[in-house]
C-alpha cells in the first residue's frame, strides 16, 4: 500500500513536498524581480522637465489694469500705440462718480462762501467794537473834564446841585459803557469762524474722495513704451484683475511664462529652459537657452486654469526678436526618481 503507479512512459505526480518548495520559489522570485524593480524605480533618475507658454517683452514693462471695477466707456490706445507715462487709454463708464464730483463741489463752494460772510462780518463786528470803545473812551474823557467844570462852578456857586449831579451821573455811565465793551467776548466768532473752517475741511476730503473716485475711472498709462492691447470691449464690465494692456520699454530681452500651478512649486531663480519662439517655428524649430531670473509670489489664475508668473532671460543668438513674439519653453527641474515623475508629475 502506498505505492503510486504511472502508466509507461508517465511522469511520477508531484509530491506534497516538491508542490510547496515551487510555490514558494514562485513567490521569492516574483518579490525578488519586484523589488529589484522597485529599487530601480528610486535608483534610476529622469530628466524631470515642464511646459509653460507666454511670450518675448522687454526689461521695462507694466502690465495695464483698472483699479477699480467699471463698464467700458471709451477705449483710446490700441495695439502698437505709444504712450507716455499719464496718457489716458481706457475710460469707464462714470455718471455716477461725476454726479458725486459736482455735488461735493457745490457743498464746497457754498462753505466757502459761508466762510467768508462769517470773517467778512467777523472783521466789520471787530472794527466797529474797535471803534465804539474808542468813541466810550473820548465820551468818558469829555464827561470828566465836563463834571471838574461842574464841581468848579458849584464850589463858586455858579452851578446847580442838580448839574453837579447830572454830570457824575455822565462820568459813571461812561465808565460802564466802555467797560462793558472792553470786557465783550469778541472770540465767539472766532469759534464759529473755526467750526466753519472744519466743516470746509470735511467737505473739501469728501471733494478729494470724490475726485479720486472719478479718476479711478480713467485708466492711464504707468511708463511710457509701445502698448500691446488684449480683448475687450465698449461696454464690457471690467474686473480689477483683468489685464487689458502690456506696455514695453526698450529692447526685447525678456520672456514672460505661465508656469501651471502644478509645477510653480518647481521653479526657482535660475532654473535654465529651452524655448521656441513662434517666429522662428516649423518643422525643425529653433532652440534658445535660457533661465528664470524672477517669480512673482503668488499663484494667478484665469479661464479655470491657474499659474505662476515667471519672468526669464534668454539668448537670442542674434536673431532679431519683437516684444509679443509667443514662445514655448520647456523648464528643466533636474533629474529624479522614475517613480516620482510617474506618481507625482
Amino acid at each position: 500500500m502506498g505505492d503510486i503507479r504511472t502508466e509507461a512512459g508517465g511522469e511520477m505526480p508531484e509530491t506534497r513536498h516538491e508542490h510547496v518548495r515551487r510555490r514558494n520559489k514562485i513567490i521569492f522570485s516574483t518579490l525578488a524581480i519586484t523589488i529589484i524593480i522597485v529599487t530601480l524605480g528610486f535608483v534610476i533618475k529622469v530628466p524631470h522637465k515642464a511646459t509653460a507658454v507666454g511670450y518675448i517683452t522687454t526689461a521695462e514693462y507694466a502690465d495695464v489694469r483698472a483699479s477699480t471695477a467699471g463698464r467700458v466707456a471709451e477705449i483710446l490706445i490700441s495695439s502698437g500705440d505709444t504712450v507716455k507715462k499719464g496718457d489716458a487709454m481706457v475710460k469707464l463708464e462714470s455718471d455716477t462718480e461725476k454726479a458725486a464730483v459736482e455735488e461735493a463741489e457745490k457743498l464746497v463752494n457754498k462753505a466757502e462762501a459761508e466762510l467768508a460772510l462769517r470773517k467778512a462780518t467777523a472783521t466789520e463786528n471787530k472794527r466797529a467794537h474797535t471803534e465804539a470803545i474808542k468813541l466810550a473812551a473820548l465820551e468818558l474823557k469829555y464827561a470828566k473834564e465836563q463834571l471838574e467844570v461842574t464841581k468848579s462852578l458849584h464850589a463858586k456857586g455858579l452851578a446847580s446841585g442838580r448839574r453837579l449831579s447830572e454830570d457824575t451821573f455822565a462820568v459813571t455811565k461812561g465808565e460802564e459803557q466802555l467797560r462793558v465793551l472792553k470786557e465783550k467776548d469778541m472770540t465767539l466768532e472766532d469759534k464759529q469762524i473755526a467750526v466753519l473752517e472744519q466743516e470746509l475741511e470735511t467737505k473739501k476730503q469728501v471733494l478729494s474722495r470724490a475726485v479720486a473716485e472719478l479718476n479711478k475711472r480713467t485708466i492711464y498709462a504707468p511708463i511710457d513704451g509701445t502698448v500691446t492691447r488684449y480683448s475687450f470691449y465698449i461696454g464690457e464690465m471690467l474686473r480689477t484683475d483683468m489685464v487689458l494692456y502690456e506696455i514695453f520699454q526698450g529692447e526685447a530681452n525678456c520672456i514672460k511664462l505661465r508656469i501651471p500651478e502644478k509645477h510653480a512649486e518647481k521653479a526657482v531663480v535660475g532654473t535654465p529652459l529651452r524655448l521656441t519662439l513662434g517666429t522662428y517655428g516649423g518643422i525643425i524649430p529653433h532652440k534658445f537657452n535660457g533661465k528664470v531670473t524672477y517669480l512673482r509670489g503668488v499663484v494667478e489664475g484665469s479661464d479655470n486654469s491657474f499659474y505662476r508668473v515667471a519672468y526669464c532671460e534668454f539668448d537670442p543668438e542674434g536673431y532679431n526678436v519683437s516684444p509679443g513674439t509667443s514662445a514655448k519653453a520647456k523648464l528643466n527641474f533636474g533629474k529624479q526618481s522614475l517613480w516620482r515623475l510617474i506618481f507625482m508629475p
